[in-house]
């Protein structure tokens, strides 16, 4: 099962509000992700993999949906694996954060006219939009398993594939040996190179780790996961109400072709499930 904008938009009290068009074949190397710090560093790369981590209720499920969003609103092909949560889910949170429209009114359907009209909006931009935003869940039986079939399986149902984002390592791999899960960090990057994408991968950081993370605490799940990675990105928390994130830091840890300095600046607004820069 997979859940797309294209098919969401296009069924129940949402279908009048886009056209349908074919998603065209868009190459390239480097995927924008909307993050200026981000992108002048080259992040995302086809045929790379990059790690996104943080500790627990850092924002990491957020903050990489919001990159997955923002490198199909630059008309990138996006496959979306989620562990945590359904494909409606998933799709209603990036449709929140891309549209400005609460996150709570699309789960209730309690839509304002400023809801409809955000809706509206988007729905144009859909349409005008050649690429596709897909959500796609991984079978039990797949879970510490070979994941590479499934994974072609729904690559071939988006033509043009850019990026595949993988939400999270430890729902993928619970269980296994370190060699297991070393195993499957390996075979992303196999596929990263075999489909030609770009491969996000979520991971969480050990409750061990110190105020600032570093890449030993990144290898403490997975032992070889930051030798294996192409990029590491670190979020670290710089600020917070109860457990919940307020303002975050995403450092550059790790990039094999481009600079490690950048360090991006983002606040957490709860109503949109989206990070923006501070003071906007």
């Amino acid at each position: 099962m997979s859940e797309s904008f294209r098919h969401f938009l296009g069924t129940g009290p949402f279908r009048r509000l886009a056209k349908l068009f074919p998603v065209k074949d868009l190459r390239g190397g480097y995927l924008q992700t909307g993050f200026q710090e981000l992108d002048d560093s080259d992040v995302l790369n086809k045929g790379s993999l990059t790690v996104l981590s943080g500790k627990i209720c850092a924002g990491k499920s957020t903050f990489a949906a919001n990159i997955a969003g923002g490198v199909w609103n630059e008309g990138w092909n996006v496959l979306y694996v989620s562990l945590e949560m359904s494909e409606s889910e998933s799709l209603l949170r990036v449709m929140s954060a891309l549209s400005g429209v609460p996150l709570r009114n699309l789960l209730r359907k309690a839509l304002t006219d400023e809801d409809r009209e955000g809706i509206a909006r988007f729905g144009r931009r859909v349409s005008d939009n050649p690429a596709d935003f897909v959500v796609t869940t991984v079978p039990p039986a797949t879970v510490g398993g070979d994941l590479g079939p499934h994974l072609r399986a729904c690559a071939a149902g988006v033509p043009g594939l850019s990026l595949i984002v993988i939400d999270s390592l430890q729902m993928l791999s619970g269980g296994l040996s370190p060699d297991g899960k070393s195993a499957v960090v390996r075979q992303l990057k196999q596929l990263a190179r075999e489909l030609d994408v770009a491969v996000l991968l979520v991971s969480h950081l050990s409750r061990a780790a110190g105020e600032r993370a570093t890449l030993a605490d990144l290898d403490r799940y997975c032992e070889d996961l930051s030798a294996h990675a192409d990029v590491v990105l670190l979020m670290h928390s710089a600020g917070s109400v109860g457990r919940q994130t307020q303002t975050v830091e995403v450092s550059v840890e790790k990039n094999r072709n481009g600079p490690t300095d950048a360090v991006l600046r983002v606040r957490y607004f709860a109503d949109c499930v989206r990070f923006g820069r501070l003071g906007s």
